[in-house]
């Protein structure tokens, strides 16, 4: 932040923020990608059931059937701590020589593998996929822990109710109608719209005497 205010980049995300399409994008993207998720999750866990049950005790173990332990670490610590990493410091880098695209890919990627196991390391690419394109186009992490703690209440709360065959036809139409939704809004969206320049999107560096700096 500190660098973008010196080179005349910063941008203030809660100007963003106060447009009421951008908070209702936000939520009903978030609600499609944790529908198409818990689709994802259903498809995994039928192809690997041990390890949806390992994954499982492990979970348990964790929350120890406490709300306010859940609440305090999954609702509140992890998308803080884990969206200061992953669309905070590394988006952040990889927009230096990447664009949208490719940023969106990375990140995903990598969100999927920080989570160490086959089955959340799956379910987790479209949530890595929609955060790094908020984080990119609101050029803040902010949004992001938003949409990452909305996603992970669903889930302590919401998740339990969607399962079988009805559950699973529940979350695709979810998925479809939000996902029509967010993309109708998004539209809609200048913030969504405005393009980068090519400076900005590759990270072109200018030298200054002996110094480097990025333009």
């Amino acid at each position: 932040m500190r660098k973008d205010k010196r080179a005349g980049r910063y941008e203030p995300v809660l100007p963003k923020l106060k447009d009421p399409k951008a908070i209702l994008f936000l939520v009903v993207g978030s609600i499609s990608c944790f529908a198409l998720a818990t689709l994802l999750d259903a498809f995994v866990e039928w192809l690997l059931p041990k390890q949806a049950e390992e994954l499982q005790e492990v979970m348990n173990m964790t929350l120890n059937g406490n709300i306010l332990i859940g609440l305090l670490s999954v609702v509140i610590l992890a998308p803080i701590c884990e969206e200061l990493a992953l669309r905070g410091i590394i988006l952040q880098h990889s927009k230096r020589v990447h664009g949208i695209v490719g940023c969106m890919i990375l990140n995903a990627v990598l969100f999927g593998v920080f989570h160490m196991n086959p089955i959340q390391g799956l379910y987790v690419l479209p949530m890595g996929l929609f955060w790094a394109f908020v984080g990119y186009k609101f050029n803040s992490v902010v949004p992001c822990i938003f949409c990452h703690a909305m996603n992970n209440f669903l889930g302590m709360f919401v998740g339990n109710f969607i399962g079988g065959l009805a559950g699973i036809w529940v979350s695709f139409g979810i998925f479809v109608v939000f996902g029509w939704l967010a993309a109708f809004i998004g539209s809609r969206m200048e913030v969504l719209r405005k393009q980068e320049s090519p400076k900005q999107q590759t990270g072109q560096y200018e030298m200054t005497g002996d110094k480097e700096r990025m333009t």
